[in-house]
C-alpha cells in the first residue's frame, strides 16, 4: 500500500508500542520498511488514539481527524482509495 499510494498525498505511519528502540530498528531494517516509524515506548503516540491492541489500522484525514479506524483486510484499501478520491 505505501509504495502504490506514497506519492498521492498518503503517508503510512507505523507505531512500535513494546520493543526495545534497537529491536525495532532491527526489525524495520530486516523487513525492508520504508515509510516512518514511531518508537512508542512511553505511549506518547497510541495513547491519545486509544490504541490498546496492536495492530490497530486508523485513517487519518489531512486535516488530522480520524476517518476511519479498525479496518482489517481488503477494507484497508478499500477505505484508503475511497479517500483519495474524495
Amino acid at each position: 500500500m505505501w509504495n502504490k499510494y506514497k506519492n498521492k498525498n498518503f503517508v503510512a505511519v507505523g507505531i512500535a508500542t513494546s520493543d526495545k528502540p534497537e529491536d525495532t530498528k532491527a526489525s524495520i531494517k530486516q523487513l525492508g520498511i520504508e515509510y516512518p516509524q514511531i518508537l512508542n515506548n512511553w505511549g506518547e503516540a497510541s495513547e491519545p488514539y486509544g490504541v490498546t491492541t496492536i495492530p490497530q489500522i486508523i485513517l487519518f484525514g489531512p486535516d488530522g481527524k480520524i476517518l476511519r479506524r479498525g479496518l482489517r483486510g481488503p477494507e484497508i484499501m478499500e477505505a484508503v482509495e475511497k479517500y483519495l478520491k474524495d
